[in-house]
């Protein structure tokens, strides 16, 4: 019949258009794979010829060091020959020695706190730039751990304490997000936003947040046409539950939904238990290329592959 022809002449276009698509995002896969490794060779071309270069360089000059750099050396030396010398004063000692009064309150700041010093200054603080001196009553730094083996006195301070970076780092509380679950259950996205550790040792991180950014993607194309699918009047979300009876129209294509249908399925079965405790190389990717193909391609508006997708697939 008519009608099964129809379907057997789209069934061929969606199989052509697939293996379209497959066959393009291999060839495009395999050119940036290319792209990489020529890259790659010729940064490594530079870098040895740069490195002979200034081996070369180092053979015919000798290395004489610049009058400013014999400078700061002098200057460091000083600076650590008066800080050797101050470490064995007592408070009241070091105090004359500066020319400030035994009561007044003396501070540690680490670098990369210009706001903190500033502060502390400008209410009367007087600092102390050796960082390895016990004269202080409050050291202001990015690390607790240099204080692991020190004893401290009771009118001294530091802003952190043992086990802060568990939770006040962003790296810290994102794996300890992630450890939530084997102690309660509880979902740790109710009431956190996801978050990836994308510089940390896991290499697997950055590829679980790209498969997180497309099925969250995936997501949105469902909600949207779902929101698009409901009556202008009554609101309703289904043409059941509609009241006033009112028609309207939807364009949309079918595998654009049934790529989206298809990919939370398989975001849901991800959760079963025969996935719980595999290893991630055993666990199939939720979204493949060729899905996320399809769904980037898709505009919210109209539900439907653009002609520029379908002409570059074809040709």
């Amino acid at each position: 019949s008519e009608d099964q022809a129809r379907e057997e002449q789209e069934r061929k276009r969606r199989n052509a258009l697939a293996a379209a698509v497959r066959a393009r995002t291999q060839r495009e896969n395999l050119k940036r794979q290319q792209q990489l490794e020529e890259k790659r060779e010729e940064e490594a071309a530079e870098r040895a010829r740069l490195e002979e270069g200034a081996r070369r360089e180092a053979a015919k000059v000798p290395l004489v060091p610049t009058v400013w750099k014999k400078h700061q050396d002098a200057r460091e030396d000083d600076k650590k020959g008066r800080f050797d010398q101050e470490r064995t004063m007592d408070r009241e000692r070091w105090a004359q020695r500066r020319g400030i009064s035994l009561n007044t309150p003396v501070f540690v700041c680490s670098k990369g706190y210009p706001a903190v010093r500033e502060e502390l200054l400008r209410r009367g603080w007087f600092e102390n730039e050796d960082r390895e001196s016990d004269i202080w009553d409050m050291y202001f730094t990015m690390k607790v751990t240099p204080f692991i083996n020190k004893t401290l006195r009771e009118d001294q301070i530091v802003n952190r304490f043992f086990g802060t970076g568990e939770i006040c780092s962003k790296g810290g509380i994102c794996k300890n997000l992630r450890a939530v679950k084997w102690f309660d259950s509880v979902d740790p996205d109710t009431f956190f936003p996801r978050c990836y550790s994308l510089g940390g040792a896991d290499s697997n991180e950055y590829e679980e947040f790209a498969e997180d950014f497309r099925v969250t993607a995936t997501e949105r194309l469902l909600k949207a046409f779902r929101v698009a699918c409901a009556c202008p009047n009554c609101q309703a979300s289904t043409p059941a539950a509609c009241s006033c009876q009112a028609r309207h129209q939807v364009l949309a294509s079918p595998l654009v939904l049934r790529t989206a249908v298809r990919v939370c399925n398989k975001l849901v079965r991800r959760f079963n238990d025969d996935y719980v405790d595999a290893p991630s190389k055993f666990v199939p990717p939720v979204i493949t290329y060729l899905e996320w193909a399809i769904i980037k391609s898709v505009d919210l508006n109209h539900f439907e592959l653009p002609a520029s997708f379908v002409t570059r697939v074809r040709q």
